[in-house]
């Protein structure tokens, strides 16, 4: 944590009440898994893949509540576009997925509540570390940095999610944790929802094999390629086609 805030009269004093003011997501990983040069995560951040899968634990801890507590073993990837270089953002973020291989095959806990429409249990999880509109974002005048930092809120993305939500009842869930890696303070995140296949058959019905997941076209960006997240891209290609005929 910047000494600006820990040595602040103004912050200084109010961090403890901070730090309990939303739940705790620890995780521990071998230190070589996660910083080795040539084989860890956090050195080698533009790598994809299930070759660059660790495994990790994964504990949640509630700040007034010990039932809403849980422990599961889980994989671990860096998560992000552009945010995955030295030279934008120091925070990465990471993806949590839930294989056999390393505990159970989902996790099964209803992190984001348990409201009848909310899924409780996952196969993957996005743990956000909020790049744009964030004081972390680069002071250049190319990225107008300068800007998305005095715009900087952790709670944007959220909120317009959940504003989605509420008017059309589907949305990426999300919330705020604190995050640690094997004991050390990580920073404020935003673990949410993947959309995915796996999302859409949790809501919509069906299996994952039945629903296409479409991102946008850049392939170095979000790590499915031409805009494929899961399935195809043929019945987009001929919406689209359809949609440039009217």
């Amino acid at each position: 944590m910047s000494a600006l805030i820990t040595q602040s009269p103004t912050y200084q004093h109010r961090i403890r009440d901070a730090l309990e003011s939303v739940p705790s997501l620890s995780l521990v990983i071998d230190p070589q898994h996660m910083f080795h040069p040539n084989q860890g995560l956090y050195a080698n951040r533009g790598r994809r893949g299930v070759e660059w899968e660790r495994p990790v634990s994964v504990e949640w801890l509630h700040p007034h509540n010990t039932e809403l507590d849980f422990q599961v073993d889980a994989g671990i990837r860096i998560q992000g576009g552009a945010s995955r270089f030295d030279e934008n953002t120091p925070k990465s973020s990471f993806r949590l997925l839930f294989k056999s291989e390393y505990g159970p095959g989902r996790l099964r806990f209803p992190i984001f509540g348990d409201d009848a429409t909310s899924a409780n249990n996952f196969n993957t999880l996005v743990l956000r570390a909020e790049w744009n509109n964030s004081w972390l974002y680069p002071d250049l005048a190319f990225w107008s940095g300068d800007r998305q930092r005095h715009r900087g809120l952790s709670m944007r993305d959220q909120f317009i999610r959940r504003l989605e939500m509420a008017m059309t009842g589907y949305a990426s869930r999300g919330t705020h944790v604190h995050l640690y890696i094997n004991g050390v303070y990580w920073g404020l995140y935003n673990p949410s929802e993947r959309i995915d296949a796996a999302f859409a058959a949790s809501y919509f019905g069906g299996e994952r094999e039945d629903w296409d997941a479409i991102t946008h076209d850049i392939t170095n960006s979000g790590g499915a390629q031409d805009g494929v997240r899961d399935g195809n891209r043929d019945a987009w290609d001929a919406m689209m086609a359809m949609w440039k005929r009217v």
